[in-house]
């Protein structure tokens, strides 16, 4: 009641288009918000798997190697796991 005031509409029904023009907008934002989400998610990824290569580099122990392998497989599963999420946020 109080948008048809704010508007100055006389027929509430008027009103449909722009609350949907409204709903639109807002579940569009969502959508963006999760792609940006996504997107920073691939660069922090990026950044580690560069930092475990170059450590893998320098390193001189095997168990070096092993531990940053293991760092190498967690990173992996995670970024999986929010793929997965981000696949079933889109199905929604």
């Amino acid at each position: 009641m109080d948008l048809q005031e704010w508007t100055g509409h006389k027929d509430i029904g008027s009103l449909d288009r722009y609350i949907d023009l409204a709903f639109n907008e807002i579940t569009q934002m969502g959508k963006i918000y999760d792609q940006m989400h996504l997107a920073a998610s691939v660069g922090i990824i990026k950044d580690e798997f560069e930092s475990i290569m170059h450590q893998m580099s320098k390193a001189t122990r095997l168990t070096e190697v092993k531990e940053l392998t293991s760092r190498l497989f967690e990173i992996t599963e995670a970024f999986k796991e929010e793929l997965e999420l981000a696949a079933l946020k889109g199905k929604s």
